[in-house]
Order: C-alpha cells, then sequence, then structure tokens
C-alpha cells in the first residue's frame, strides 16, 4: 500500500458515496499516524457541527484511491458520518483534511 502522503486520489461528490464500493482493510499505519488520523476527524467533527466547516476525506476503494468534500457530522467504531446522510467505513479512511 502506498503511504497516504502520496496517492493522487480521484475527487468525488458525496453522492457518488452510494456506488462505491469500499475496501474494508484497514492501512497500514504506525500509532503516530493513527493519532494523527483520529484527532484530524475530530477536529472536523467539531468544526462540522460548529461552524459546518468542510473536510477532505480521502478513502481506499475497490476501483483506487478517492475523496470528497462534505462536512463531517459524527463517528462511531465503524462509520464516519457526513452531511446528507452519507457514509465512509472508518477502515477505509486515509486522511482527513481540514478546510480553515
Amino acid at each position: 500500500m502506498k503511504n497516504s502522503s502520496s496517492i493522487e486520489p480521484q475527487f468525488i461528490i458525496s453522492e457518488e458515496l452510494n456506488t462505491i464500493h469500499f475496501e474494508r482493510v484497514f492501512p497500514v499505519f504506525n500509532i503516530l499516524q493513527k493519532t494523527s488520523l483520529i484527532q484530524k476527524i475530530f477536529t472536523a467533527i467539531m468544526n462540522g457541527q460548529t461552524s459546518h466547516t468542510k473536510a477532505n476525506v480521502t478513502f481506499n476503494t475497490e476501483e483506487g484511491y478517492k475523496q470528497v468534500q462534505s462536512v463531517i457530522l459524527s463517528k462511531n467504531n465503524d462509520w464516519l458520518m457526513l452531511k446528507g446522510g452519507k457514509y465512509i467505513p472508518i477502515q477505509s479512511i486515509l486522511n482527513v483534511e481540514i478546510h480553515h
């Protein structure tokens, strides 16, 4: 698997998430990378809930790396919930970038 900082994801709109076949193999991260990703997710959730700030979410699919821009509303152990009722499996997420 490529390092998440060197990938070239295909940008999609959130409505396309309904047609995506996610790759549910958790990316190989060291503990610092995993901690950083979790912090980014929680920051994106706080920003999404308070000021509707969008984030870019990069994730792995059967067709390759994809990226979607949306407000992140919440997460549980299995799913990241985006505005509009769209979901991405946590195990597929490679990176989250918050817009300021």
